[in-house]
């Protein structure tokens, strides 16, 4: 089936689907996870343990599978237990960045995400050691934990030195085994939740089953990280051929076999054949695949063509969707979460094909060859003695040709497992077999090779310096429709260093030049941009300190220190050579690399990224200087010569904050020496700067990086030019919500053009293919057109608070959560996905001129701000996506200038977002009349995007969120809001608006699905339950209160001595809008809650809640003050928590007896201690 043994070392792995190694007989047929584990767990029984047992010899011949086949996942029977200490993680201190799981050579150290309801049944040791994921999304649902296999562990310290937080610490094996054993079996027997994360970041790829598990590798093994992301990125669809080396005996010592699948069956097909012939190997594997493929998409068109051929709608649109896909030679695209387009249709196909299988011969076929659908992720792997020595005629043949297939150089420089001998992969001064004296000759240089072809991929990595450069260089590569190379370094003990030193060690080779990392792909001369990316351009570090730490190089310098010091010289020189041309192939930032001397009138755009949102955001706005007219050098923080920065004109600075404050690891240099207390307080005198954060608000130390380069640079004598820039991964446009607030402030602040001097319409960023739809064909579920992470509620009640016809219409509402993953707290809030009306997305289709039932294939490009799915009709994008019945902002218009075809039309629209007093009056206009996507579209009828345009100009539809108005103590299965309808008047239009999430609850019936999910609040109930409590709340903002109260009743019920509980509620007129009056009169009368209501219209002088804080200010002070009492505040952002601290700034002054600023500083401590909690809204 394409993959076979062959030769004296040959081996190969069932691999379930992906690898379509499948019982004789059945062709491409999927083998069953089921059949898989019962094949392991034979071959554990029958072969494993006698052979552990030194029984071997006894086995006979009848117990092997013929053909060297042999069963996968047997490592992990094992259970070796070889570690004299094994980490263990303190959750209070964990960041959640998943490193530890990244660099953990034998998948021993992994997070895990689990439900509530597995939490709940875990062991007791494990319960209190979960903590909520981070991150947003689905993580919202999920509880976080890293676990280590404490008989799987190596003890290789890798997991304790690469965590920033210090949160992994080692203990005995004896008591790791006592106290996380139990943790591991339940957690690893866990259903793997990763498919609902994004596997294409670091701590999105983390959360994937590790497919290559506790091999025999060394401790501290540089290799296997690879390999296993590679299993984690790709998996599922994965062939190996293997070159002899080190990575075919710990990837098949038989009987351990590491490579294992997934809870489908799914999982790598590993075959290895000659160390000379690994190349011609896997390039026959991937020729005789995409021959057979070829077969599959004829026999799919003789079905299609052959009307006697009975097949369902839905098979006949799917085999249709292969036979373009194919036809058009598509290359497979990477959707959201990183599934592979094919393997998305192969998932959809295989059941229908099941299902049909019976009705035709030519079904049947497709059924036989169901494996062949998906597009297989064909790599060849092996070590540098394979790739650079004895391999290599095979590697150039492949290199040169055409074919689709990848290449992983595991580059120790040490020819590992294979008699370390020296060879074109041996540094110049290394000592290895045959060069004893120190190696004279320089090491082949693979990837500069490679890459006069023009059409070869090529990248050079290592993941224990840049994990996230590493991971985009896998994807890039694996998605490149050609020939692609990447070059990994991989620390060996070869190379005579202790490898729980390999990080930093590194480093140092990174930072010394002596590994640059890179990366070429072809793709990007076909847009006009510079197909080489050099991703490690300073050349700092000392490398004779680096070669002196390597037993290799310092066995050369001991026995004869004068040759040594010769071949490390002439090795540095070299390293300089290659350094200055690297950066001239990247010559688009060439000038940032060697600036001038003196004063600089460049803007120079600095940036700190760890994930790469800030990288390429900097690019962005690097490439908007220079588009208009802006001479701008573009660095990494590390990468600049931070001597030359008080030189600068203009710096700008884009920076993330990771984890729990952490600067990325690209900018730890720069802060270093930006802190130097030496440097005076003129030092950038004359540099004009501002700075841009990224961050996630759900982080206690949000965008700290940016605050503090921020403040230390204006402390050392710059000139800020605008104020400091947010962008919150949570916003509503996540962190481009701030990013387009500021650019166009930027440009004013440095009196440069608002818009680049050429206009011209960007490529989509899109693909999208429309088919004509069918009114009678099921629409996408609606459950896959919201972002990950939202859960179907039912509704089980929707009842109006107010009178019938009254101006105000609130409304209760009550959500089953029994029996879903959904668990939430006092204070947290609802966020429920809206939709848009059908009958108002038919209109704007009709005056569109869309068909509303067409059918969209999209996927999304690298630089799509949206996420759409990859399959709805159009209705649906309007209805469930975008949200064309929101408000413009600036970037629409602006955009929308570029398509109008009227230039009346073309001018008004350039005018709106112009510095022009007029164009600002009528922003303003627009904006104040809340005018949406549709007014717009409408009012300029000659501008008209097409669909996949249009996609990236409309934001989606953002959930709206709400206070939860009930306690899980009193309602465990289900969740209470209290939501008043939102509407305004439109002057212009003489008509009366609704807000789109609110008319939309309205309008569903009990038993009605929602889209919803929980959102953590910053409200925190103090620790000490006889606390006092005081809370306020206008209108509908006493949801939380409500919730806090029934807590506080349930709490008295189980017998807890609970404190003071003070309400003080506003509304409008008590007889319509003192909501839940008689629920809170029963709290008074059990002794639980103390009311001070005002309701302003009910007497001649208007009565606010702050006059009722101010009356009580004595008692207000006391709690406050004497007792540790905790202070809310929940009502509209307009006005509600300027005047609430006004009146607590009264009650300060009057009862404590202060100054207007010592009341303000008692304020403040209450924030800081968390004791002043605001919940507002907009």
């Amino acid at each position: 089936p394409g993959v076979a043994s062959a030769g004296r070392a040959g081996a190969s792995l069932f691999g379930g689907r992906a690898a379509r190694l499948a019982p004789r007989g059945s062709r491409g047929m999927a083998v069953s996870a089921d059949e898989i584990k019962q094949r392991t767990a034979d071959f554990v029984k029958d072969i494993v343990e006698p052979v552990n047992l030194q029984e071997g010899n006894q086995l006979p011949v009848s117990t092997f599978e013929p053909g060297g086949r042999v069963a996968v996942g047997t490592s992990a029977s094992e259970k070796r237990g070889i570690a004299l200490k094994v980490p263990t993680v303190d959750m209070d201190k964990c960041t959640q960045c998943n490193y530890c799981s990244m660099i953990c050579p034998h998948a021993a150290v992994r997070p895990f995400l689990l439900t509530h309801d597995e939490v709940d049944g875990a062991p007791e040791t494990l319960k209190g050691g979960t903590r909520a994921a981070i991150g947003g999304g689905a993580l919202d649902n999920y509880n976080f934990r890293v676990q280590v296999s404490p008989l799987d562990c190596t003890g290789c310290e890798l997991c304790v030195r690469i965590c920033p937080a210090d949160a992994l610490s080692f203990v005995t094996v004896d008591e790791a085994i006592e106290s996380e054993s139990e943790n591991w079996d339940y957690c690893a027997a866990l259903p793997n939740h990763g498919s609902e994360v994004d596997k294409t970041t670091v701590k999105g790829s983390q959360f994937q089953q590790p497919l290559l598990e506790f091999s025999g590798a060394c401790e501290g093994c540089g290799e296997t990280p690879y390999v296993k992301m590679l299993t984690q990125l790709f998996g599922e669809r994965l062939v190996i051929a293997n070159a002899t080396g080190c990575s075919s005996i710990w990837g098949a010592s038989n009987p351990s076999f590491p490579y294992t699948t997934n809870a489908k069956g799914e999982g790598p097909a590993w075959a290895n054949s000659l160390f000379e012939d690994n190349a011609e190997f896997g390039m026959g594997m991937r020729r005789a695949y995409k021959q057979r493929r070829d077969n599959l998409m004829n026999a799919v068109d003789d079905a299609l063509e052959d009307p006697s051929v009975p097949m369902s709608d839905s098979l006949r649109k799917l085999l249709k969707q292969f036979s373009v896909l194919r036809h058009d030679n598509k290359r497979d695209m990477l959707l959201p979460k990183g599934k592979s387009v094919y393997y998305q249709l192969r998932e959809k196909l295989v059941p229908l094909l099941e299902e049909e299988a019976g009705k035709h011969d030519k079904i049947r076929r497709l059924n036989d060859d169901q494996t062949m659908f998906q597009r297989n992720s064909n790599w060849i792997i092996g070590g540098d003695g394979w790739a650079y020595d004895i391999g290599f005629g095979g590697l150039d043949h492949v290199l040169a040709s055409e074919e689709h297939i990848h290449v992983l150089v595991l580059d120790t420089e040490m020819y590992s497992n294979t008699g370390g001998q020296a060879s074109k992969s041996t540094p110049r001064g290394a000592m290895a077999k045959f060069a004893e004296g120190g190696k004279a000759t320089a090491k082949k240089d693979l990837g500069q090779y490679a890459m006069t072809y023009k059409n070869v991929y090529v990248a050079s990595i290592c993941i224990h310096v840049n994990h996230q450069q590493a991971i985009k260089a896998l994807l890039e590569a694996e998605a490149y429709p050609g020939p692609s190379l990447v070059i990994c370094y991989s620390p060996c003990i070869s190379q005579g260093y202790p490898l729980a030193e390999a990080i930093t060690h590194c480093k140092e080779a990174v930072d010394s030049g002596y590994w640059p990392l890179y990366r070429y792909n072809p793709l990007l001369r076909e847009s006009g941009n510079n197909p080489f990316q050099l991703d490690s351009k300073k050349v700092g570090g000392d490398l004779f300190k680096f070669l002196a730490h390597e037993n290799r190089f310092a066995a050369v310098m001991r026995r004869n220190p004068d040759v040594a010091r010769d071949l490390d010289e002439r090795l540095q020189q070299q390293i300089t050579e290659r350094s200055k041309h690297l950066n001239i192939l990247t010559r688009d930032q060439l000038d940032s690399e060697f600036p001038a001397s003196g004063a600089s009138d460049s803007v120079l755009i600095l940036y700190g990224s760890e994930t790469g949102n800030a990288e390429e955001q900097a690019k962005s706005l690097w490439a908007d200087c220079k588009a208009r007219g802006l001479k701008a050098t573009i660095s990494s923080c590390d990468d600049y010569e931070f001597e030359d920065l008080s030189k600068q004109s203009t710096v700008l600075v884009v920076i993330s904050t990771c984890g729990q404050g952490e600067f990325p690891a690209n900018s730890h240099g720069f802060w270093k020496k930006l802190q130097d207390p030496t440097l005076p307080l003129s030092h950038l005198e004359g540099v004009k700067f501002s700075v841009f954060g990224l961050g996630d608000s759900t982080y206690s130390l949000f965008c700290v990086a940016a605050e503090a380069i921020d403040v230390r640079m204006e402390e050392l004598g710059a000139t800020r030019i605008l104020n400091r820039g947010i962008g919150d991964d949570r916003a509503e446009d996540r962190y481009y919500t701030g990013w387009d607030d500021w650019t166009p402030q930027l440009w004013r602040a440095m009196q440069a053009p608002e818009k680049p001097l050429v206009r011209e319409i960007p490529k989509p960023v899109y693909e999208l293919t429309v088919m004509e739809g069918d009114p009678k064909a099921e629409n996408t579920p609606y459950e896959k057109l919201v972002p990950v992470g939202s859960v179907p509620l039912k509704l089980t009640e929707n009842t109006l608070l107010t009178p019938e016809g009254y101006d105000r219409d609130i409304r209760h509402y009550v959500f089953e959560i029994k029996g879903t993953p959904v668990r939430y707290n006092v204070g947290d809030c609802l966020a429920i996905f809206p939709r848009n009306s059908r009958e108002s997305v038919d209109e704007f289709c009709a005056m569109y001129g869309l068909n509303p039932e067409d059918e969209l294939r999209v996927t999304s490009l690298p630089d799509a701000r949206n996420p759409i799915p990859d399959e709805l009709k159009t209705r649906q994008l309007f209805e469930c996506v975008l949200d064309i019945y929101g408000k413009p902002n600036r970037r629409f218009y602006d955009q929308l200038a570029l398509y109008a075809k009227d230039e009346e039309e073309k001018r008004t629209l350039e005018t709106l977002t112009s510095d022009d007093p007029k164009g600002k009056e009528m922003y303003r206009n627009m904006s104040e009349d809340m005018v949406n996507h549709v007014d717009v579209l409408r009012a300029f009828p000659s501008a008209r995007p097409p669909l996949d345009q249009l996609m990236n100009m409309i934001p989606v539809i953002k959930p709206r969120s709400y206070s939860i108005a009930s306690s899980p103590l009193m309602h465990p299965d289900c969740i209470e809001l209290c939501v008043v309808a939102v509407d305004w008047e439109v002057p212009s239009k003489g008509e009366t608006r609704f807000g789109l999430c609110t008319s939309y609850m309205k309008t569903q019936p009990a038993g009605a699905t929602v889209m919803c999910s929980v959102k953590p609040s910053s409200i925190v109930l103090p620790a000490d339950d006889t606390a006092p409590i005081i809370m306020a709340g206008m209108g509908t903002g006493l949801a939380p209160w409500r919730a806090l109260t029934q807590h506080k009743v349930m709490q008295k019920q189980a017998g807890v001595n609970v404190g003071p509980c003070w309400f003080f509620y506003g509304a409008r007129k008590a007889a319509t809008e003192y909501l839940y009056r008689e629920e809170f009169e029963k709290y008074e009368a059990m002794g639980v809650l103390h009311m001070r209501t005002a309701f302003s219209r009910d007497q001649a002088r208007k009565i606010y809640v702050q006059h009722r804080i101010t009356e009580s200010a004595e008692d207000v002070y006391r709690m406050m003050e004497h007792e540790n009492g905790s202070f809310y505040v929940c009502g509209s952002s307009r006005n509600v928590p300027e005047d609430i601290y006004n009146a607590m700034k009264e009650v300060m002054m009057t009862a404590g007896k202060m100054d207007e600023d010592d009341a303000a500083a008692g304020l403040s401590s209450y924030k800081m201690d968390g004791r002043y909690t605001v919940e507002a809204w907009s």
